[in-house]
């Protein structure tokens, strides 16, 4: 860094600032909003790797939703992951938020497809998907199939923050 620090504030002060400065005209300076009308039925496909939290965040997502007044429900859509099923359906229990899911069901299209005609009087739907990696080819092709079937009005990647430089490929992935 060539730039000179301003009189009054330390070198660390700065370089914060900088940082925060360059991150921000690099993101954005406004948050992204996710488009969500009550009366108007809207669904929110996670799609990340394995691990990344995406069912935490389906709920989390959910709940945000519900306390605004929308009408949400869940699907789980991971039918690989032994757990996940349960793992939904507590959380979605703690907060009151209908669930559909088959922990016994092999088919994600199939299980999503049910889930959307069961919640047809639902305003947002949010989809949890099996996490998947980029070199798990099968997963990348079930997760382009079930998004042609269901066509989420947004797709959510779901990543941790500490796998650096790697979030760009699994986003092009």
């Amino acid at each position: 860094m060539k730039e000179k620090v301003p009189p009054g504030i330390s070198r660390r002060e700065h370089v914060i600032k900088v940082v925060y400065e360059e991150l921000t005209r690099f993101l954005g300076e406004r948050p992204a909003s996710i488009k969500v009308e009550p009366g108007k039925r809207r669904a929110i496909m996670l799609v990340g790797i394995q691990g990344s939290g995406k069912t935490t965040a389906a709920a989390k997502l959910a709940r945000y939703f519900q306390k605004r007044g929308l009408k949400t429900a869940l699907i789980c859509a991971d039918t690989y992951r032994p757990g996940a099923y349960a793992q939904l359906q507590q959380l979605a229990d703690r907060i009151n938020v209908p669930l559909y899911g088959n922990p016994r069901g092999k088919k994600p299209t199939k299980i999503v497809l049910e889930g959307m005609e069961q919640f047809s009087d639902k305003e947002l739907i949010i989809v949890d998907t099996a996490g998947r990696h980029k070199e798990e080819q099968k997963l990348i092709e079930e997760m382009k199939r079930l998004e042609k079937k269901i066509d989420p009005d947004e797709i959510m990647l779901v990543i941790d923050g500490t796998i650096g430089q790697q979030a760009i490929v699994q986003a092009r992935a």
